[in-house]
């Protein structure tokens, strides 16, 4: 059989599955099964499955899944993400155009440091600054578009769940991979910031009632704001340093450092006598349920790539796509291009299984950076987030928002804050130092 005509049973076959709205690590294990058993017939497809699945959850690389899961959880269930929310509010300037979308932008950084969950992240961020934006006259729009952008950050920043995903599929070091996500998060949450800025102020987007009035009172004393502000803001920022700081450092990996994190999260509870049992309970259910998920799609995944390269398409495909008589940087937009068709119809851990087997590869065959090009690939995973018209974060925040808004609203929030995104990949592809050179300070 041709290597092109493999592929397309390959990935048509997987497509058509997800279509039908089949869970995802379902279709891959049953694809892969009928694959396997036609190239290796049934009993041996059956040792080589096992023997796939077991080599690849018994890799250190994906225990910070289970562990970063586990951290974010207790954070929101103990209430020290609702308290920090109260300190970053007093450290934020009083007298500041669209304050309160500059504050859910710069907040959806802060807690995506701490989750990793782009849903949670954006569910958060919802609930607490959408009622506020919406009572200040901020536009719909802007007030949902604002809330998405910044829960999105948490697919960037470390620890992003999706990043190590990602590395462990791609066969990329989880540690520099996160480390890599800082400054281009960063980097879009002051693109964010400055749509805000823009959409509020001269578009008049954030209302009356969100422009500063240089006659009214500033609030409390400034130096009783830095208290209550650190106060409050200073237990996220040991968390942090837990997780972001000794894996820069190269005193622990991103296992210990997520263990770390877990301590550091039940002696935040402990400390705001927020700690029971039963919040212990519901967190390790919950995080049981999505770790055993992702798990099983890694498991399925790892076969899919082994049968695809048995048959020959990996290899045909390879060899297509490198004597393109292209120039590199053209191929590498027409693989972001690719992606983001995908990410209006697929989910990003679907996009990922369909696409790394045959485009890693590629990577290594154009002697481009893995760590960069994984980046890149993050953010366009992070605009299919928002991407009609089956984007999460949009489902999400119109469940959030409730009957207020309407479904054209929010898609009307994201387009500004999408093409941001895309100019951030551009300027990552350009400048490639943006996103490697924390990783190149490492130690260890």
């Amino acid at each position: 059989m041709e290597w092109w005509l493999t592929l397309l049973l390959f990935v048509g076959g997987l497509l058509v599955l997800l279509f039908a709205r089949v869970p995802v690590a379902f279709a891959l294990f049953g694809l892969t099964a009928v694959a396997a058993t036609y190239y290796y017939g049934f009993a041996p497809a059956g040792r080589i499955m096992m023997l796939s699945a077991f080599s690849t959850l018994t890799s250190f690389t994906l225990a910070p899944i289970a562990l970063f899961i586990v951290m974010g959880d207790i954070v929101f269930r103990s209430g020290v993400a609702s308290r920090s929310l109260t300190g970053i509010r007093n450290l934020f300037p009083q007298r500041v155009p669209a304050r309160t979308g500059l504050l859910t932008t710069v907040a959806g950084a802060l807690f995506g440091m701490m989750s990793g969950s782009t849903i949670a992240n954006t569910a958060l961020l919802g609930k607490t600054f959408l009622p506020d934006m919406l009572k200040e006259g901020y536009k719909p729009q802007l007030a949902m578009g604002t809330v998405m952008a910044g829960g999105g950050l948490a697919m960037i920043i470390p620890p992003s769940t999706l990043a190590i995903v990602w590395g462990a599929t791609a066969g990329v070091p989880v540690g520099p991979l996160l480390m890599a996500g800082i400054l281009p998060g960063l980097v879009m949450m002051v693109g964010y910031a400055v749509i805000t800025l823009i959409w509020g102020g001269y578009f008049k987007g954030a209302g009356p009632a969100a422009v500063v009035d240089p006659d009214a009172p500033a609030g409390p004393p400034l130096s009783q704001r830095l208290v209550i502000g650190l106060r409050e803001a200073v237990p996220l920022a040991v968390i942090v340093f837990l997780v972001l700081g000794l894996i820069f450092l190269g005193v622990a990996t991103p296992t210990e450092s997520a263990a770390l994190g877990v301590v550091g999260a039940i002696g935040l509870a402990i400390a705001y006598r927020k700690f029971s049992w039963q919040m212990m309970k519901e967190s390790a259910i919950e995080s049981a349920k999505m770790s055993a998920m992702i798990y099983f799609i890694m498991a399925s995944s790892s076969a899919y790539s082994q049968v695809m390269s048995f048959s020959g398409a990996t290899n045909g495909f390879i060899r297509f796509m490198t004597e393109l008589p292209v120039a590199p940087w053209l191929l590498m937009v027409l693989i972001q291009i690719l992606l983001l068709i995908l990410g209006a119809f697929l989910e990003q851990v679907s996009i990922m299984l369909i696409t790394l087997p045959l485009l890693m590869p590629v990577v290594h065959a154009m002697e481009w950076d893995p760590i960069w090009f994984g980046i890149i690939m993050l953010i366009n995973l992070r605009i299919a987030l928002v991407t009609p018209p089956f984007g999460m974060e949009l489902f999400v925040m119109k469940g959030v928002a409730g009957d207020a808004v309407e479904m054209r609203q929010v898609y009307g929030g994201v387009a500004p804050f999408v093409l941001s995104d895309i100019i951030v990949m551009i300027l990552i592809a350009l400048i490639p130092g943006i996103a490697l050179v924390i990783p190149r300070l490492m130690g260890g």
